[in-house]
């Protein structure tokens, strides 16, 4: 199984550092990655040094260099980093990334040897509509022809009207969705959107299910702790 932690933008510098340190006492088979904010990839990376966690980064500009004003190549980061997240729902709609652009993203990172987490997921309006396997098919479709590096994707499933409001998918809809993904791609597929210590276990149970993508719990030691315990 396969636990990945997203801590967008949140944490400082102190506690990123502690908290990632933290996490080294934790005792599993799991594969983890931490996905910290950029400002705190340096820190972060250096207390998981030694340690069998990963570290990604949760977004990146597709150039080595450039006069790209905020923006962060991965010629920039830590050795230690070997994940990419490409395609999440925020960048997506908040920062408006389309669909051509984030495979850019994902085929530059793949050739620039690192391993990806593609995240995937439809809204309330699609899902009502029973448009969910076609509208994550073409969100599939759309950028990965003619990449070649499949065996270093991870695709993430985020349903979009469940992250954060605590609704999750009932059962048969998510292996439906995870089972469909790899039926088409052959692809770990997480799923992501409201995961917390007392229903991990409703989704690594799933057999399509290979782990999750976990926001918010994985902001407190304890919480994540647990978290793993329950997988």
């Amino acid at each position: 199984m396969i636990v990945a932690a997203n801590w967008k933008m949140n944490l400082n510098s102190e506690y990123s550092k502690e908290l990632a340190t933290s996490f080294r006492s934790i005792e599993t088979d799991h594969e983890m990655i931490v996905f910290p904010s950029i400002l705190n990839i340096n820190e972060v990376s250096t207390a998981l040094e030694g340690s069998q966690i990963k570290v990604g980064m949760q977004n990146f500009y597709p150039s080595e260099e450039g006069s790209v004003t905020g923006e962060v190549s991965l010629a920039q980061v830590p050795k230690k980093v070997e994940y990419v997240m490409v395609g999440h729902s925020e960048r997506r709609n908040l920062m408006e990334e389309t669909p051509a652009f984030i495979k850019t993203k994902l085929s530059y990172a793949l050739e620039s040897g690192y391993k990806a987490v593609l995240c995937v997921g439809e809204t309330l309006e699609q899902r009502r509509k029973g448009k969910t396997l076609a509208y994550i098919g073409d969100q599939l479709e759309s950028c990965l022809p003619g990449i070649a590096l499949f065996k270093q994707i991870i695709v993430a499933y985020e349903p979009i009207w469940s992250i954060g409001t605590g609704i999750i998918p009932k059962e048969d809809e998510l292996e439906r969705v995870a089972s469909f993904i790899k039926a088409s791609y052959n692809f770990p597929v997480l799923y992501g959107g409201s995961v917390t210590p007392e229903n991990v276990s409703f989704f690594t149970q799933i057999p399509s299910i290979s782990g999750v993508l976990v926001g918010g719990a994985s902001l407190e030691y304890t919480k994540f702790w647990k978290l793993v315990r329950n997988m």
